[in-house]
């Protein structure tokens, strides 16, 4: 009998140690993979000001660009550039200067080989600069010698001429301080998730801790306006809000001719870049909508997504607007609204199935779809729809034996009818309807009167957005 509980004993704790370097080799694997990205990237910089670039201009012989701007920060660590590399067969150089009230700072020889592979590349200080704000500074890149094969990040300003495109970097962040917090986090989540595992919780709660974890991680990470056509989806998401459930024209012949009339100021300047950052955030926090004046937006690759697919971001925004003019503030309730939508439709999916329970964790919790859940795109919903309604199919074929209630009948119908109108693409995932029993239905009649009800519901309402969404394509 002893010798029964000691070879328990001796299998639980066989048990426990491989599951504590299972994690640990996760941990691991974490650490590795966040120390292969801090080793690629150049600087961590703290932004305080910078003049993104709307256009590029190759840097050659004779060729000059300069800009001045007056600090907003009082202590200075280097500039960075957007300067990319366009041809791998030449290596001529050429040099950054730094002046101070027209003093000399420092200066910086630069070519195709030193240039970094991110957007920009980091000029530092031999000797930090204090006490700057307020002091006027010029940044000069000039004396190419031969062909240099980079091209320089410029700023197109209203009297047609254009500037160098830069950054400021206050207070470089340690690479070892972030790696430390990156490593912390991954090992307060593996915890937590041990800790869920050894409890024995429901997968759809095990989904809920992980996915709101992962979820605040994605909206501090990923700024606003930095996921594809977010501008766009913003707008019309914003449009569904104030009721409008079809855009307008402007009389224009392209795309962007359809959209609606606001009040000005609705996006920040700089939400229809790519590469948005956490510092363009924080320097447009405090913008306000304009209601005196109005401007016409257009958003036309979104106007023809059916309003359907935006209500959880137009209800967010909603009640936003009830409280703030800050278009940041909205937009950032209408990303939390559809990441509360899309976590809450796989929980319940999660719940509802009687199988493949693992599977949907899995896939609700795999980084792209966490991406597009914590944006403002209408993809969110599509996916969250289609999960539903599979998961519903799958209870009602395997779970359920009794006839369908008339909620459950009314289920049907919303998550047919919502799925059906966010793409005409996702109008075959409707014939996993088919895949319920005829023995949940009252009769051999009332089953096929669904069949037919539902038939003309789908076709209806797909073809029928489809017709309206036309009128949008040039």
């Amino acid at each position: 009998m002893k010798n029964k509980k000691k070879n328990r004993s001796s299998y639980s704790l066989s048990a426990e140690l491989k599951n504590a370097l299972k994690y640990l080799l996760i941990w691991g694997m974490i650490l590795i993979f966040s120390a292969y990205l801090l080793s690629d990237s150049e600087i961590l910089g703290n932004v305080k000001q910078q003049a993104r670039p709307d256009t590029w201009s190759m840097i050659g012989v004779g060729g000059s660009f300069e800009e001045e701007f007056t600090c907003k920060t009082n202590c200075l660590s280097g500039v960075e550039l957007f300067l990319s590399t366009e041809s791998a067969s030449v290596a001529g150089t050429f040099q950054i200067t730094l002046y101070q009230n027209e003093r000399e700072i420092q200066s910086w020889q630069a070519s195709r080989l030193t240039i970094s592979s991110g957007d920009t590349t980091y000029f530092r200080l031999d000797q930090k600069l204090t006490e700057c704000k307020g002091q006027k500074f010029r940044i000069v890149l000039d004396g190419a010698k031969g062909d240099t094969g980079v091209a320089a990040g410029l700023v197109s300003q209203k009297d047609d001429t254009q500037t160098l495109a830069y950054r400021i970097i206050s207070r470089p962040f340690p690479k070892s301080l972030v790696f430390l917090v990156i490593g912390a986090a991954a090992a307060v989540m593996l915890v937590i998730f041990a800790f869920l595992k050894r409890r024995q919780l429901r997968a759809e709660v095990v989904f809920a801790v992980v996915y709101i974890f992962m979820s605040i991680c994605t909206l501090a990470a990923v700024p606003a306006f930095n996921s594809p056509d977010e501008y766009s989806h913003y707008l019309r998401s914003y449009e569904v809000s104030r009721g409008y459930l079809t855009s307008e024209g402007n009389g224009g012949n392209d795309l962007f001719s359809y959209g609606r009339t606001f009040n000005s100021g609705l996006v920040p300047e700089f939400s229809a870049k790519d590469h948005v950052s956490l510092w363009d955030i924080g320097e447009n926090a405090d913008q306000r909508i304009d209601r005196e004046k109005t401007q016409f937006y257009g958003f036309g690759n979104t106007a023809l997504y059916a309003p359907t697919s935006y209500l959880p971001q137009a209800v967010g925004i909603r009640i936003a607007d009830l409280f703030t003019d800050r278009p940041m503030v909205l937009a950032y309730a209408g990303r939390i609204a559809n990441m509360l939508m899309f976590g809450l439709f796989f929980f319940f999916a999660i719940r509802l199935t009687p199988v493949g329970k693992n599977f949907l964790v899995l896939l609700g919790l795999v980084p792209v779809n966490i991406q597009s859940a914590n944006s403002m795109s209408a993809d969110a919903l599509a996916l969250a729809l289609t999960v539903a309604l599979a998961a519903f199919v799958l209870a009602m074929r395997y779970k359920q034996k009794e006839v369908m209630s008339r909620r459950q009948l009314i289920w049907m119908y919303v998550l047919t009818g919502f799925l059906c109108l966010c793409k005409v693409v996702y109008m075959p995932f409707c014939l996993l309807l088919f895949l319920i029993p005829k023995e949940r239905f009252k009769s051999r009649k009332n089953y096929w009167f669904h069949v037919v009800c539902a038939g003309a519901v789908i076709l209806i309402l797909s073809f029928g957005w489809l017709v309206i969404a036309s009128r949008y394509l040039c």
